[in-house]
């Protein structure tokens, strides 16, 4: 249940947390404004950008009634909840620039799901090919000719090579590099083999198990220190492609073990014997088998992508500084001086949402601010 409600607030914050209205009659003219910003958010438009639409006859809007970058200058300098201007609408106070912070933890869950998402997506299918080759193949089950062998290393290294500095060989298109490089391997594979009788065995094995012995031995942090300075500018795609390059080796590491143990059984052994392929036991067989606990490990893997993309945005790496996350926010936080803005760390958020709906005497919140300031200086 606590997935689901994150994953709503996340897909549907342009509905949450908005300054445009969800309906509203104009020129006697149904209009949902709203729903362009989602269908934004969803990739269905071109152009998120729109300026505010005014005039309506009647409207319904939001139970925020300002997006994560709108700026209220009446309210602005840190405005406390139940501080602000009545009729203002700031449940949770603003920012030094009169931002809503509501408005901005709404839109910080958008960014966290999509970037925790669509790495722990991307990091699941490449571990879980990497791992079934593993366990499946070993390190001499998989015969190719040296001419062959030669190719897919060259390959491999040139893929890593413009994954990471996000360029492409003799200026072609990254997806014209991957055409080019599986007509050369299906080349090789068709016609090449024919011409040599001699096949060797390719370590998949050991030499996956040595990058991720490397890749485990390598503290995180550093390995993000590393890799951002290689970008030229901040993207939600850096995000991604490093938190694949620092999480697939989990997964590799468990599908590895599962095939590993599985391909022993009987029923493998005997589609083996009647002639089925490599890749028909690995889909129809091994897969099937090793899915339950992959996603379990997808389940807890979502959850730390999500801690780490909020450890990115909180260090100011990754994320363009329009782009408003959960670690943004605390990072803005860290920077007020105490005790002005105590209410814009999210302990106390949820502290007053809870307290304000309970009999608790007011000089709680007279002693807040001091209370802040002594924990601000431990």
């Amino acid at each position: 249940m606590v997935i689901v409600f994150y994953a709503f607030v996340g897909l549907f914050n342009s509905l949450i947390a908005n300054d445009q209205a969800l309906l509203a009659s104009q020129n006697h003219q149904l209009v949902f404004p709203a729903f362009y910003d989602l269908a934004a958010d969803w990739g269905l438009v071109s152009d998120p950008i729109r300026k505010r639409e005014t005039g309506f006859d009647w409207a319904v809007y939001p139970p925020i009634h300002y997006k994560a970058g709108t700026i209220d200058k009446v309210n602005a300098s840190f405005c406390a909840p139940g501080a602000c201007i009545k009729g203002s609408g700031h449940w949770l106070g603003t920012d030094q620039l009169g931002r809503d912070v509501a408005a901005g933890i709404v839109r910080g869950c958008y960014t966290s799901f999509r970037i925790g998402l669509l790495a722990t997506w991307i990091c699941a299918i490449l571990g879980i090919i990497i791992g079934m080759s593993m366990g499946y193949f070993g390190n001499k089950k998989l015969k190719v000719s040296p001419i062959q062998a030669v190719v897919l290393i060259l390959g491999l290294l040139a893929s890593i090579y413009f994954l990471i500095y996000q360029i492409t060989a003799f200026s072609l298109h990254p997806l014209l590099f991957w055409l080019l490089w599986l007509t050369i391997w299906l080349g090789s594979l068709f016609v090449l083999a024919r011409s040599t009788r001699k096949f060797i065995g390719l370590p998949i094995d050991g030499a996956f198990s040595r990058i991720i012995e490397w890749r485990r031995s390598v503290p995180t942090l550093i390995l993000m220190l590393v890799l951002f300075p290689l970008f030229d500018k901040p993207a939600i795609n850096n995000v991604i492609l490093v938190i694949l390059i620092l999480g697939w080796t989990g997964f590799a590491r468990h599908a590895r073990a599962e095939t590993m143990s599985i391909k022993e059984r009987q029923y493998v052994i005997s589609a083996s014997i009647m002639g089925a392929g490599h890749l028909e036991i690995l889909r129809r067989h091994i897969l099937p088998n090793i899915l339950h606990t992959l996603m379990i490990l997808a389940a807890m893997n979502f959850a730390g992508n999500v801690l780490l993309e909020s450890t990115l945005s909180f260090l100011g790496m990754g994320l363009p500084p329009e782009e408003v996350s959960w670690g943004s926010l605390l990072s803005e936080g860290r920077k007020i001086t105490m005790p002005g803005g105590w209410w814009y760390f999210p302990a106390w958020r949820f502290l007053y949402l809870y307290t304000a709906s309970t009999d608790l005497p007011i000089n709680i919140w007279r002693k807040m601010p001091n209370l802040c300031l002594e924990l601000n200086m431990v």
